[in-house]
C-alpha cells in the first residue's frame, strides 16, 4: 500500500471519475487528489456527492 503517497488524478485526467477511483484502489493508494472539474462532470452525469463519497469509502480511499 502507498500509505504516504497520494495519487494526483491529473496523471489520469482523461479518465472518468469512477475509473480514477478504481485505478487508485487497484494500485494500492489510500488517498487520491481529485479535481473539481471531474467531480462536476460526474455530477452532471447523474451522480450525487453522496454516491461519489460512497464509492470512495468502498474503495478505502480518502480525498487529499
Amino acid at each position: 500500500m502507498h500509505e504516504r503517497f497520494c495519487l494526483n488524478a491529473a496523471t489520469i485526467k482523461t479518465t472518468a471519475l469512477d475509473r480514477q477511483i478504481e485505478l487508485a484502489r487497484q494500485a494500492g493508494f489510500r488517498h487520491i487528489g481529485l479535481w473539481s472539474k471531474d467531480v462536476d462532470a460526474a455530477m452532471a452525469g447523474g451522480q450525487s456527492l453522496a454516491e461519489i463519497k460512497a464509492h470512495l469509502d468502498c474503495s478505502g480511499l480518502s480525498v487529499a
